[in-house]
């Protein structure tokens, strides 16, 4: 795989769907399938040699981040075979650390980086209100303070760019 160029964003999207054994038909038909996809997928591309390859836009939703031209990956009928790219040890320990995280982590710590994404400069505080205001029925402020220490766990040990 030292080709790196053949590899496309589509083709890896396609290996992160292999990876959660998620199909073209359960991402077509099932939302927790969907939302495990646009979470996992948000959280990679924030690592610089993920960055390359996927580069999404995302925007806040109720349920966290989601990308239109993501969902249009996953929906189109034309999936490419899964191909990672070559990756470092880091960003390959990173995935692994990615793919380990419960819906409800991915959920809390992809919308805890899109509110610091939105608001630079807030402190934590603040960050964690804004979290709070949308995911306070569903998630304690003591989570939501918790994906904040996460986030920025996984930003400094893994060089995360938000």
């Amino acid at each position: 795989m030292s080709d790196q160029a053949s590899v496309s964003r589509f083709s890896v999207v396609s290996a992160i769907m292999e990876r959660l054994g998620i199909s073209a038909d359960q991402a077509r038909n099932d939302f927790d399938a969907r939302f495990m996809i646009q979470k996992t997928v948000y959280l990679l591309q924030l690592h610089p040699e993920f960055s390359r390859f996927l580069a999404f836009r995302f925007n806040l939703y109720l349920r966290g981040p989601y990308s239109p031209d993501l969902a249009r990956v996953y929906f189109s009928q034309t999936q490419e075979s899964p191909r990672m790219p070559e990756l470092s040890q880091s960003a390959k320990e990173y995935l692994e650390t990615v793919l380990s995280l419960s819906p409800d982590s991915l959920e809390l710590i992809s919308s805890v980086i899109e509110a610091i994404r939105i608001n630079p400069g807030l402190p934590e505080e603040s960050i964690v209100e804004r979290v709070y205001e949308i995911k306070g029925d569903r998630f304690a402020k003591k989570e939501i303070e918790q994906a904040y220490k996460d986030a920025m766990k996984l930003k400094k040990e893994f060089g995360l760019q938000f």
